[in-house]
C-alpha cells in the first residue's frame, strides 16, 4: 500500500517545462535570492497533488471534505535532491493547462516534503492506499495541509505556513498527522471563534 499521486494532464510537465524555460531566459533566475537559484538543467517535476479548498460554508456543512471545491494541481520542483519551488496548474477559459502560481523560497513547499516523509514512514499508511491532495482553508485565517484521502478515513498533516495556535485553547502541530475529524473540528472551532 501506498501513498498516491494524481496528475493534472499529459500536458502537466510540458506546461511547467515551458514555464521554467520562459523564466531561465527572462532572465528571473538570475533576479533570484542566491538559496533560492536551481541549476535548470537538473530539475526534476514531482507528481502532482489535486488541491482542494474549503471555506465557512463547506466547513459547516455536514461533510466538509466531501464538499470541498477542487482547483488545481500543484507541483513540486526538485533540484540538487532539494525541493526549491513549487508550480501550480489549473485549466484556463481556453481548456488548457496553464501555470496560476509560482512560489520561490517559501516554508510550504520545504513543509510538503517534510510532511511526506512523515506520512510515508508512518504505519497507518502501509496498510492501505492514499490519496495525497493538498487542502487548504482560506476564509478567516490561513490554513493548508497535505490531506490524505483514504477510501474509508482521511488523514492531515498541518503545514507551514498554517497559523495553528493562535486564538485557540488547543493548539494543534505542524507536520503532524491527525485524523480527519479532529482537523475539522479544530477549524470549525477556530473559524466560529473569529466570527
Amino acid at each position: 500500500m501506498a501513498i498516491v499521486f494524481g496528475s493534472a494532464s499529459p500536458n502537466a510537465e510540458e506546461t511547467i517545462s515551458e514555464f521554467l524555460n520562459g523564466f531561465v531566459e527572462g532572465g528571473l533566475l538570475d533576479k533570484m535570492p542566491a538559496a533560492a537559484r536551481f541549476d535548470p538543467d537538473d530539475v526534476s517535476i514531482t507528481d502532482g497533488l489535486p488541491m482542494y479548498y474549503l471555506d465557512g460554508d463547506e466547513l459547516d456543512s455536514g461533510q466538509p471534505l466531501a464538499n470541498a471545491t477542487a482547483g488545481g494541481w500543484r507541483y513540486l520542483l526538485i533540484s540538487g535532491g532539494t525541493a526549491i519551488n513549487d508550480v501550480c496548474l489549473d485549466t484556463g477559459d481556453d481548456g488548457q493547462i496553464q501555470v496560476v502560481s509560482s512560489s520561490v523560497d517559501t516554508p510550504m513547499t520545504q513543509s510538503t516534503v517534510t510532511a511526506l516523509q512523515i506520512a510515508e514512514a508512518d504505519e497507518r499508511i502501509h496498510a492501505k492506499d492514499y490519496q495525497a491532495r493538498q487542502l487548504y482553508y482560506v476564509d478567516e485565517f490561513y490554513f493548508v495541509a497535505l490531506w490524505l484521502h483514504g477510501t474509508d478515513d482521511d488523514l492531515i498533516i498541518p503545514l507551514a505556513p498554517s497559523s495553528v495556535s493562535e486564538s485557540t485553547s488547543e493548539p494543534i502541530e505542524l507536520h503532524k498527522i491527525y485524523a480527519a475529524s479532529d482537523i475539522l473540528a479544530w477549524l470549525k472551532t477556530r473559524a466560529d471563534s473569529t466570527d
